[in-house]
């Protein structure tokens, strides 16, 4: 097996010098040759697979191909703490292609919808005061 920082080096370069499709293509073999081309148990994946399973990931978010980046999640059994939050955060911009909720997920999307609504509230010029019955307020005034 090609160590895992020389294979994320290739993919990135294969998507930058070819397309998301070629790295697809890299997938289907990695997952047919490295992954016995079956789910693997999340347990059962090793570290550097990990690693190789979150560059492929990585790169089809960056050539804005969150279907197929979630695709991989899906037949790889990436858990949460396989890709790390940033990967997560970039994945649940794109949640129409989730296909199975998993652990983990939850607490990351209410951060997400933590931090879009604190920047709204903030592009608004207000704050939240109070409890489940409170009120916005403008972000002037004190309580």
């Amino acid at each position: 097996m090609i160590p895992a920082s020389l294979e994320a080096l290739y993919l990135s370069i294969l998507r930058k010098l070819s397309n998301a499709d070629a790295v697809f293509d890299h997938w289907l073999h990695f997952k047919s040759t490295e992954l016995h081309g079956c789910l693997p148990k999340p347990k059962d994946l090793k570290h550097p697979q990990k690693k190789i399973i979150k560059a492929y990931v990585q790169n089809f978010i960056q050539a804005d191909d969150p279907k197929r980046a979630w695709q991989i999640v899906e037949e790889s059994s990436a858990r949460f703490d396989d890709l790390g939050e940033p990967t997560w955060d970039s994945l649940l911009e794109h949640t129409q292609y989730i296909r199975k909720w998993q652990d983990g997920m939850s607490g990351a999307m209410l951060r997400k919808y933590d931090e879009h609504m604190s920047r709204i509230e903030q592009s608004l010029g207000v704050r939240w005061s109070g409890d489940a019955d409170g009120i916005y307020l403008p972000a002037t005034l004190q309580e």
